[in-house]
């Protein structure tokens, strides 16, 4: 370990072949780097961490920085040797894109240091890369035991998206000496030193053989009886009401941070490579990083009020009401009135501002949370509901997209190109409807009962004839699919409908939404049945594709219609889980045990078998011995680190209502129906 090194690393971008390089005929054999370690200060979305890609010999894999600009902050890729070597040469291989003409080389211009004491010395650079994919660097013969390729913009016009898929270090061509190299100072941008600083603490932390970033045996616990289900819910509402809430930057506040270190209890404030996980993998854009997501907490919200309930601490409560208080007050007054929440924006603890990307995707909220926040603050939840139209690409069909700016409201009437259309996901329409009718309910206003037939004439109209069930996109979107039946989606929009039927009232909207939602969960009965021999996967893919992530859904569409076939569908799912062996070869994300656990104290609910709570404490216990340490639950099995992102939200509320259901406590804890 070279914990005394710091700013160390090697991973860089594509560059020109420098004249005086030598040929790929005379090259020696490479630098072994198999025990070398590759980060970057700069991650972008599909290339991310581990950051291995770069000197693992496979040309398929690569990274790239995304649509970071890199004339406000060079990219920065380090590569850390296990010991020193001398260098002498770099070859750099780099994508090319389908449409070359349209996108030149992705990198063209990259420096090469190399480091000195505490500092860097460079060696090498690519100037004016226009033609070449492969290339080699000759470098200053030097003896380093970390490189550094610094990216920088390919010209003005075009500032990001550098990317690279392999480097490849060889010594000096025979007969060429080391020389001793001197540091030199290279001038960098405040947002450059924050980037280095970030990347440099998660190679601290992966230099600590007792809390590296990946691979390491993390600890487990052994569930306790004493201590019970909702003990260990308490320890972690404790946990984050001592350690857990915003205490980074300018400006303290009661939201809870979305990552904290298992050991520290604290943020790592360090440039984390993306999660891996069973048929599961994490994109940058899912989490933030430097903050947190409200909509990675709702259930916790709701968690909290319920545990006040059951226990007479009003701490939890009051703690979850300060959050959501703060949120809706600090952080919604935007442009459009959209959230920064959702799929892929959050808000920055650091820095005070919206984190992540200005794009608005509405995730799944249950009516409890909306009650919540409308009793806080009125103004930002209808706020909310209004800005949805900026989702609505064209004003007469109402063809959407699941994507909205969250800073610039779409025109009326919307420019030609814009009502050309979106990916119109059946499940971003159920989650409007759900929440326009929420807001007539408050407000009276007619536009949300205009605006939710208008949608829902453009669902109608998207049907598939024959079977009747909504598609996966309608040929109005750019990326039409029309022929394909989406029947968990179309499950989740005859559900959100029958549940909105409380907000209408007597209304024509109301009466439409009884008999298309009772069609619509008919058709799914008739025809998303689960087969009898079906072989549980642990999966929990965003999409409602995954069985796991629809048995909620049966467990409401059963609760809402009485329809046998939807409670049949979920003993099949059950049935296959209640038994089945929880794998352990490859990293499982906690939401994997979280909706089993969820789903099979629904299934007790409903049917009253004694087996299926059998299941969920299997369940349970096997989450709190694999993922729960020191008052918080780990992202998958094999993090150092809790993740909001990654289920443990679905398995706190999980667990609170089996505390509920093993001691047929008179408290209502409704079920969880939304998964995502």
């Amino acid at each position: 370990m070279r914990s005394d090194i710091v700013w160390k690393a090697v991973a860089f971008l594509m560059a020109a072949v420098v004249s005086g390089s030598a040929g790929a005929q005379d090259l020696p054999e490479p630098i072994d780097l198999s025990d070398a370690m590759a980060f970057a200060d700069v991650y972008a979305s599909h290339y991310a961490a581990p950051l291995d890609v770069l000197i693992d010999g496979d040309e398929e894999t690569q990274w790239g920085c995304g649509n970071h600009d890199l004339s406000e902050a060079p990219a920065n890729v380090f590569i850390m040797l296990p010991e020193p070597v001398t260098v002498g040469l770099m070859e750099v291989v780099i994508p090319i894109h389908p449409e070359p003409e349209k996108y030149p080389m992705r990198i063209a211009n990259m420096d090469v240091y190399a480091g000195v004491e505490d500092g860097w010395a460079k060696i090498g650079e690519v100037r004016d890369n226009t033609e070449q994919p492969r290339f080699l660097i000759e470098l200053t013969p030097a003896r380093v035991d970390r490189i550094r390729l610094r990216v920088l913009p390919r010209s003005e016009e075009v500032t990001g998206w550098a990317m690279m898929t392999e480097v490849r270090l060889y010594p000096p061509l025979e007969g060429v000496e080391p020389v001793e190299l001197e540091p030199e100072p290279i001038p960098v941008t405040e947002t450059e030193q924050v980037r280095l600083r970030r990347a440099f603490n998660y190679y601290r932390l992966a230099m600590l053989p007792e809390s590296p970033p990946e691979g390491r045996s993390v600890p487990t616990v052994s569930f306790d009886p004493e201590i019970g289900y909702l003990g260990y819910v308490r320890s972690f509402f404790d946990t984050m009401l001592e350690h857990g809430t915003d205490r980074y930057g300018e400006e303290h506040s009661p939201q809870w941070a979305g990552i904290l270190d298992l050991e520290t209890r604290t943020h790592p404030d360090a440039e984390l490579p993306t999660v891996h996980c069973i048929s599961d993998n994490q994109r940058p854009v899912d989490r933030i990083l430097y903050g947190g997501n409200i909509q990675h907490d709702v259930m916790l919200l709701l968690a909290a009020h319920h545990v006040s309930e059951i226990t007479g601490d009003d701490r939890y409560r009051d703690a979850a009401r300060d959050y959501l208080q703060f949120f809706l007050d600090n952080c919604t007054d935007t442009p459009t009135g959209l959230w920064p929440w959702g799929e892929h924006s959050g808000w920055d603890f650091y820095e005070e501002k919206r984190a992540g990307r200005e794009i608005h995707h509405l995730l799944s909220q249950p009516r409890e949370f909306w009650e919540l926040a409308y009793e806080l603050n009125p103004e930002a939840v209808i706020r909310e509901c209004d800005g949805i139209i900026n989702h609505i690409r064209d004003l007469e069909t109402f063809v959407y997209n699941r994507h909205a700016s969250i800073t610039e409201a779409l025109p009326d009437p919307r420019p030609e190109d814009v009502a050309k259309g979106g990916l119109d996901f059946a499940n971003s329409a159920a989650r409007y409807l759900r929440l326009w009718a929420f807001a007539y309910s408050k407000t009276g206003d007619e536009k949300y009962l205009q605006w939710s037939n208008k949608l829902v004439d453009h669902l109608e109209w998207s049907r598939i004839d024959g079977d009747g069930a909504l598609p996966v996109l309608s040929n109005r979107s750019y990326r039409p699919l029309p022929d394909q039946p989406d029947w968990g989606n179309t499950r989740l929009v005859g559900i959100s409908m029958l549940r909105s039927l409380p907000l209408l009232g007597d209304t024509e909207t109301a009466e439409r939404y009884e008999r298309l939602g009772t069609e619509y969960l008919r058709i799914t009965a008739e025809n998303d049945m689960p087969a009898e021999d079906y072989e549980p996967q642990f999966t929990t893919g965003r999409g409602m594709g995954d069985f796991p992530n629809r048995v909620l859904q049966w467990l409401e569409a059963y609760r809402l219609t009485g329809d046998e076939r939807h409670l049949e569908a979920a003993r099949r799912i059950g049935e296959a889980f209640r038994n089945a062996e929880i794998p352990t070869e490859a990293p499982l994300r906690l939401q994997a045990l979280a909706l089993p656990t969820a789903w099979f104290v629904g299934l007790h609910e409903l049917d009253g078998d004694p087996k299926w709570l059998d299941a969920a404490e299997r369940y349970a216990q096997w989450a709190i011995e694999h993922f729960y340490y020191n008052g918080l639950f780990r992202g998958t099995t094999d993090l150092w680190y809790y993740d909001s992102q990654l289920g443990g939200a679905t398995m706190i509320y999980a667990l609170v209502r089996l505390h509920v259901a093993l001691n047929d406590l008179d408290v209502d804890v409704p079920p969880n129906i939304y998964a995502f």
